[in-house]
């Protein structure tokens, strides 16, 4: 949790490819962290689902990421396997 907020005061948001069977285990982490949706709601991890393809930004919003932008590489985002 502290590693999250430490990579976010250097790069603009975080990037992660979420494997299908840890899609509630990410929800978790993301809520562990003080994260929230994009829309500004509470994370529910047991009962939201996710992407294959999530972002954390520097606000701790967290919302999908399209496939599009993914390949797109930027030097302001962390891509990360979760």
């Amino acid at each position: 949790m502290k590693k999250l907020e430490k990579i976010l005061q250097s790069k603009k948001c975080v990037w992660f490819r979420v494997s299908q069977n840890k899609k509630q285990k990410f929800l978790a982490y993301a809520k562990a962290c003080g994260c929230h949706w994009v829309d500004g709601q509470e994370i529910d991890w047991r009962k939201d689902c996710c992407g294959g393809l999530m972002g954390i930004g520097r606000d701790f919003s967290l919302g999908y990421v399209s496939p599009m932008c993914w390949i797109y590489r930027s030097e302001d985002v962390l891509k990360i396997d979760f």
